[in-house]
């Protein structure tokens, strides 16, 4: 393929166990417009200005190419659910509405102890997934340790049926592999992934209905079942399946990229392990580091500005009039900080953003460190005993088999 831009090159399948060299490339020209009329922000202090500039919106529905609603009704059979979007799909103050009401069944003050009651829990399931790996020579990092964790733990959150996991594990990763918006999307493969993809989509909107439904007729454990049965800030249909899709989703595929980055990291890095060895410390802070450094959310295409002026368009220096011309401007984030390209465990001064640094940060933030944290304690204990063969010297980076790691 000819002529492609940077961040064309970093979509290519074949470049993304490694896109920093284009992203690289990118930086150079902090805010780059794409062929299709889009634009990339690539450097840190431009993307933090975005997603603090109240003009940029995440509301889809505020799209030029935005379906309107016949034709989504037309195309999805539980269209009466899923028009509405989801807390991070929205702005303020629909955002705020909608995650104030998610969040009183996940955190403080309302349900305050939800994430700590999961320690134990956490804890026995990462040692009973360490002791499988006893005695052999070459693991699937993502199969046996980094999915299970973060999948377990979700369905006991959300109270989704763990034995239903085979069903959305195939949906879900059928619906990543559907999203390619690099320039092999177009090719005929890609199109018959896109396919597959909305239509696994569909299958997971309609299993995420039913079972909303269920509690809604007969309560259960779980935060699904609180939110359709709130007395209090009570969601519609379509908030509340919208948005159980994204817990779900969201609650465990970020984990798994960040355990399954960050065990490749400390195989990259072996210097890194070892100073988690000696100062265990600084597992927790190591956890935020990894996070930084190997992303699990590469880019995130929601971003529409209406229209653009200061801060933006000191941005565009000489080239106001593009932004000025383009009424609807998708922007992408690229989550790598340009000044660290090693990672740094012990930094005291951090700000990292692979959360999104803005109103809608992600609210599973503290179960997905609590997760990190019981890995890497429990693989650093295990590894300094010498009873587990990753992490120990006795596998190396081409002993893993990690296909699901590449960012998405």
């Amino acid at each position: 393929m000819a002529d492609l831009t940077p961040w064309q090159q970093a979509l290519l399948y074949e470049n993304r166990a490694n896109p920093y060299p284009f992203y690289a490339t990118l930086r150079k020209t902090p805010v780059s417009r794409q062929p299709d009329g889009t634009y990339v922000v690539s450097t840190y202090r431009e993307i933090v200005s975005i997603l603090h500039d109240p003009r940029v919106s995440s509301d889809l529905r505020k799209r030029p190419d935005a379906p309107s609603a016949a034709a989504e009704a037309a195309s999805s059979p539980t269209s009466m659910y899923d028009r509405e979007p989801s807390m991070i799909t929205s702005d303020p103050p629909e955002h705020d509405r909608v995650r104030r009401a998610t969040m009183r069944h996940f955190g403080p003050p309302h349900t305050p102890d939800l994430v700590s009651s999961q320690e134990d829990g956490i804890k026995r399931i990462v040692t009973d997934l360490l002791d499988k790996l006893k005695g052999k020579t070459r693991i699937d990092v993502v199969d046996e340790f980094a999915y299970p964790l973060p999948v377990s733990v979700i369905c006991s959150v959300l109270g989704v049926p763990e034995e239903d996991e085979k069903r959305f594990h195939n949906w879900i990763e059928a619906a990543l592999n559907g999203l390619d918006l690099g320039p092999e999307a177009t090719s005929e493969e890609g199109q018959h992934l896109a396919k597959l993809g909305h239509q696994a989509r569909q299958e997971l909107s309609t299993y995420m209905a039913e079972l909303l439904e269920r509690y809604a007729k007969q309560p259960g454990l779980g935060m699904l079942s609180a939110m359709v049965n709130s007395a209090d800030e009570r969601l519609s249909r379509g908030e509340l399946l919208s948005n159980a899709q994204l817990l779900l989703f969201a609650g465990h595929e970020t984990t798994v990229n960040l355990i399954a980055h960050s065990i490749l990291t400390l195989l990259r890095h072996p210097h890194v392990l070892e100073e988690l060895r000696r100062r265990p410390e600084l597992i927790v802070p190591g956890v935020e580091e990894f996070l930084r450094f190997e992303s699990s959310v590469q880019f995130w295409p929601t971003r529409t500005g209406p229209e653009f002026g200061p801060p933006l368009g000191r941005v565009m220096t000489g080239q106001d009039n593009v932004w000025n011309r383009s009424r609807d401007v998708r922007i992408r984030e690229l989550s790598r900080h340009r000044l660290h390209l090693r990672p740094v465990v012990a930094r005291r001064w951090r700000w990292e953003w692979g959360r999104a640094l803005d109103l809608r940060r992600v609210m599973f933030q503290p179960l997905a460190v609590v997760e990190g944290d019981r890995r890497d304690n429990a693989a650093a204990v295990a590894v300094s005993g010498g009873e587990t063969p990753f992490l120990d010297g006795t596998l190396g980076e081409n002993d893993l088999v990690a296909e699901r790691t590449d960012a998405h």
